[in-house]
């Protein structure tokens, strides 16, 4: 039971964030960066590509949108956490001691059901999950399974994420940032 019920619990995260059949996940949702249109910055990197997301967000919903979540892959929120001056100094020493993941007001979640090079950013509060049926776990035998000692579990479900036509752009997603941090950077002079 317990097994079935974390597996439960990782298949559906996957389907709020991956989905795009049955239930639609965040990115089917999410409008992409437009870096292109970005304002530019000398030697991007990651944090910069968070900034501009943050900005899009607040000037598409006119003040409307207030990104609080974000999530991308493990390793790409180890980098930010590891980042150091010329001097050998953590640039945010709470993350590197193990405190919460907070960047300009945008909480940041490791999630590995992102891809390595993607991000993620919305106000998640723009993002409607209903459930209709929570999960439930069915055990029975059928045909000669009593006979052979099996059963049958079925673990089911019903939900919908839903974001309304106006508040797509609350929820923008990166899905290079290789190429959204090159797509950033200020010309050299």
């Amino acid at each position: 039971r317990n097994l079935l019920s974390e597996d439960w619990v990782l298949k559906v995260e996957d389907y709020l964030i991956n989905s795009t059949a049955n239930i639609f996940g965040l990115l089917y949702y999410a409008t992409e960066f437009d870096y292109a249109n970005a304002t530019k910055s000398a030697n991007p990197n990651l944090m910069d590509v968070l900034r501009k997301v943050k900005a899009q967000i607040t000037k598409q919903g006119k003040n409307k949108f207030k990104p609080n979540l974000a999530f991308m892959a493990v390793d790409a929120v180890e980098e930010m956490a590891g980042a150091k001056n010329d001097f050998g100094d953590y640039i945010m020493p709470n993350w590197a001691m193990g405190g919460d993941i907070n960047f300009s007001g945008v909480q940041i979640l490791e999630n590995e059901l992102a891809n390595d090079n993607q991000v993620v950013m919305g106000d998640m509060s723009k993002a409607k999950l209903i459930i209709w049926d929570d999960m439930v776990l069915r055990t029975f035998q059928e045909g000669t399974q009593a006979s052979e000692g099996l059963i049958t579990l079925q673990v089911e479900g019903r939900m919908n994420l839903l974001v309304k036509t106006n508040d797509k752009p609350a929820i923008v997603k990166v899905t290079n940032l290789s190429d959204a941090i090159a797509g950033i950077e200020a010309p050299s002079a």
